[in-house]
């Protein structure tokens, strides 16, 4: 069912965010706004999957920045877990205790008079949004000193998620996704049977990021105690991602992604 109305408007201008985080030459895309614990969890999601574009697009040094950017995801992160959790929360509210630096805003205008406004019952549920960032892909354990271990990761640099595709339209053909790019629609898709590739363009993709961010920032250093010079730092990335491809070379996609909109975990 669909109807029509027109109104009167009154003249505002509104700022609106075109990029909340600013790195370098990357910009992040606004989380959504949320008002209780699950809607807050989406927005972190949201956050989280942008974190390899950053690393690839922002740039050297710039790049070194996307660690911050990774720290105000958890910061978000944390006060869903802290506030959300019992009770009234909001975007605005979390923002206000932990600005996003960086970012840009454009101003709009809304007209005087509102053209004809139109609501319908009907919706598309082309995009799923993404309620956790739960990776197929396993993190190797290095051994002592090597730079990655236990979850932690070289560089604090993580591989990008592997999960599922929240775009209708390809989830048929590739109900895997492997979220490298804030948009959506130009990350790779994967089948279940293509698993354990999608986990070894994972590591290569955490790899180049490794090599291009943390590894450059070692340069001109000497290797000394928990300071790496560039080759040890280049070493440990290289390990890192030898480890990854064995870690995940059978890895398996079993009951997720089953269907649209699920299996996230």
């Amino acid at each position: 069912t669909t109807t029509s109305s027109t109104t009167k408007c009154i003249t505002t201008v509104v700022p609106t965010p075109t990029c909340e985080y600013g790195c370098g030459n990357w910009c992040s895309d606004p989380i959504p706004t949320f008002s209780d614990h699950p809607t807050c969890k989406i927005a972190v999601a949201e956050c989280i999957l942008q974190i390899a574009d950053c690393f690839l697009s922002a740039g050297w040094p710039a790049s070194l920045q996307c660690a911050r950017y990774q720290s105000w995801c958890q910061s978000i992160s944390t006060y869903c877990g802290n506030v959300c959790i019992n009770g009234k929360c909001s975007k605005s509210d979390c923002i206000s205790k932990n600005p996003p630096v960086g970012g840009q805003t454009t101003t709009s205008t809304t007209a005087n008079v509102c053209p004809a406004t139109s609501t319908s019952t009907r919706t598309t549920g082309s995009t799923a949004p993404v309620p956790t960032v739960s990776s197929i892909c396993v993190l190797p354990n290095g051994s002592s000193g090597s730079g990655y271990d236990n979850g932690n990761c070289v560089g604090g640099i993580q591989p990008p998620a592997l999960t599922c595709n929240n775009l209708a339209k390809d989830f048929a053909q590739y109900p895997l996704k492997l979220y490298t790019s804030k948009e959506s629609s130009e990350c790779s898709g994967y089948t279940h049977s293509t698993v354990p590739q999608a986990c070894k363009d994972a590591c290569g993709t955490q790899y180049n990021s490794c090599v291009g961010t943390y590894a450059a920032g070692c340069k001109g250093q000497t290797q000394r105690g928990d300071q790496d010079s560039y080759d040890s730092a280049k070493t440990k990335c290289a390990n890192q991602y030898n480890d990854c491809l064995a870690a995940n070379k059978n890895t398996s996609a079993v009951n997720r992604c089953t269907s649209f909109g699920a299996g996230w975990s």
